[in-house]
């Protein structure tokens, strides 16, 4: 064996002579044969048409990238055109879509009124209700009071002026003042569906 790293050698079993040892590099030098060339004119004449065939070749495929080039240019034109051509069509159709647009706007601002008045409504309605409870709440809470003093006080109490002075006019308040009928009638439809 030798100590030449680069040099890969290959060794054989024993029962083989011992001299057999053969390097991988003379094995693929006999597998890689020169070509014939013919010597020294037909070499030349190989050479030429070689160097013909490839500046032959190169042309063709410059020309061929010339062509790409040029179908990818016309690519482009056509869909230059067809943005073009679809530019032209919406501006002839510009005024259409200005009064559709037109026609949207007002359409949304009548519905945004709408929605707007519904709610004016809904809260006047609200309030009406709440008001019919607050005031249903107050007799109510009245009718108890005078139940229960009617109850626990005894009567000569009850008419002196210790808890009410009846010889004075009672103050008419706003709160006193009769609801409408339609707000009777609302708070009356509002309760049933609770």
């Amino acid at each position: 064996m030798t100590d030449d790293a680069d040099e890969y050698e290959v060794i054989l079993p024993a029962e083989r002579p011992t001299n057999a040892v053969v390097s991988r590099t003379s094995a693929f030098a006999a597998a890689l044969r020169r070509p014939d060339t013919g010597g020294v004119f037909a070499s030349k004449a190989t050479r030429w048409r070689i160097e013909n065939q490839t500046r032959a070749l190169k042309a063709m495929a410059k020309r061929a990238y010339a062509e790409a080039d040029y179908f990818d240019a016309q690519v482009q034109l056509i869909d230059s055109y067809i943005r073009a051509a679809g530019a032209a069509d919406m501006l002839q159709e510009l005024p259409a879509i200005l009064a559709l647009d037109r026609i949207r706007r007002k359409a949304d601002r009548v519905e945004d009124g709408l929605e707007l008045a519904h709610r004016r409504t809904l809260a006047k309605h609200r309030r009406a209700v709440e008001l019919a409870r607050a005031r249903q709440q107050t007799r109510n809470a009245d009718q108890a009071w005078q139940a229960a003093r009617e109850r626990y006080e005894p009567a000569s109490q009850r008419d002196g002026e210790f808890f009410c002075d009846q010889s004075r006019p009672r103050r008419a308040s706003t709160d006193d003042a009769a609801p409408s009928e339609e707000h009777v009638l609302m708070a009356a439809r509002i309760l049933r569906q609770r």
